[in-house]
């Protein structure tokens, strides 16, 4: 059975579930969360959040809560969120990945995100701030023009 994510905006009274996201080794170094992202629900279950900046050309962060990581959730809920932004008519979606999170950028190439460019050659001294950006492309929309670059 494939799983069907549902969304829905934070409540304040689940701010304090930010806070905890952002003691968490997995969250602090490469996700910033804030009161504007929505949860994700699995049967009833708050297993994670997003959140979308930007409208034209969307960039997607999305964190999974510790005890939900590595049963392929964070995969199947980018699909679900690309899918749907998709099927809206949105024609690209970014994503910004820490250099050193492995993990995001193994999911980001699993989900067909291509990487743009590194920041590195930007401040090869600032290594805090080294980054990839990322992007996946809506071929019914974009056209077939320079597919997958």
């Amino acid at each position: 059975m494939t799983e069907k994510f549902e969304f829905r905006k934070i409540r304040p009274e689940e701010y304090e579930l930010i806070e905890k996201m952002q003691q968490d080794e997995g969250f602090n170094k490469y996700f910033v969360p804030d009161n504007k992202m929505d949860l994700v629900l699995l049967n009833g279950n708050i297993i994670g959040v997003f959140y979308l900046s930007g409208s034209y050309t969307p960039e997607l962060q999305i964190g999974i809560l510790p005890e939900y990581r590595n049963k392929g959730y964070a995969v199947k809920l980018t699909e679900q969120i690309v899918g749907e932004l998709f099927s809206e008519g949105i024609s690209q979606v970014n994503l910004k990945i820490h250099k050193d999170n492995k993990a995001s950028l193994n999911l980001a190439k699993k989900c067909g995100f291509h990487i743009d460019w590194e920041n590195e050659e930007l401040n090869p001294e600032n290594k805090e701030d080294m980054y990839y950006t990322l992007y996946k492309r809506n071929y019914m929309v974009y056209g077939n023009k320079n597919r997958g670059r």
